[in-house]
């Protein structure tokens, strides 16, 4: 995996503290991983022993062929789910068309976040992937002596960028990660507060006057 251990096993924790827990899918050869922010699509073969005990201590057990579950560790509780989510991050990757690039551009945007921007910036706009998800991709941790292949990535597809997300794949799995989405709030208020209050005396607008 890309993905080094100790953020994996973050990533999996946090998904199920969050309100929509995390959904664990067995499709008979991969295994489906969806949280609020990200997907992984990985073959079971793939899945590395500590990250499956990981997993297999957060959940209790894992969903038997064609079958899924979801966790939320604030109640302690798993769910038998029938089939909720449709894609997986490999779905996702296999629409995506475009090469995006990795700035050293960082902006803080309710929370730090990296710009990414593709080669052909006069025709696609930059998209933003919060600093701590892009954090989790990891080239250290790719197993090199069992072929293991470096990331491909990332890619995107324009035509559904926020729902297809930041795409990351190679010969043991895949990665989706949904971009950020900017604080609308925060830019109005940044917005007013460079505005100059007129001061009495000042030429203002007469909303009295006809015509």
């Amino acid at each position: 995996m890309f993905i080094k251990a100790s953020s994996f096993k973050r990533m999996i924790k946090q998904a199920a503290g969050s309100g929509q827990g995390l959904h664990v899918k067995n499709d008979g050869t991969a295994i489906w991983l969806t949280a609020p922010r990200w997907k992984i699509w990985i073959p079971q073969h793939n899945l590395p022993n500590q990250q499956l005990g990981d997993l297999i201590a957060l959940c209790g057990w894992l969903p038997a062929s064609g079958e899924a579950v979801t966790v939320h560790k604030n109640g302690d509780q798993q769910v038998e789910m029938f089939e909720t989510v449709a894609e997986s991050a490999m779905d996702h990757w296999k629409r995506t068309q475009t090469k995006f690039y990795v700035t050293r551009h960082i902006v803080y945007d309710n929370g730090w976040v990296r710009i990414l921007q593709a080669r052909e910036f006069e025709e696609q706009k930059p998209m933003c992937v919060d600093e701590d998800m892009f954090g989790v991709i990891n080239h250290g941790a790719i197993d090199a002596d069992k072929g293991e292949t470096l990331p491909e990535g990332p890619m995107v597809n324009i035509k559904n960028r926020y729902e297809d997300g930041i795409c990351f794949m190679n010969s043991d799995m895949a990665l989706m990660i949904l971009p950020h989405l900017p604080n609308l709030m925060g830019r109005e208020i940044e917005h007013m507060n460079r505005q100059r209050m007129l001061r009495w005396d000042e030429e203002t607008i007469d909303y009295s006057a006809e015509g």
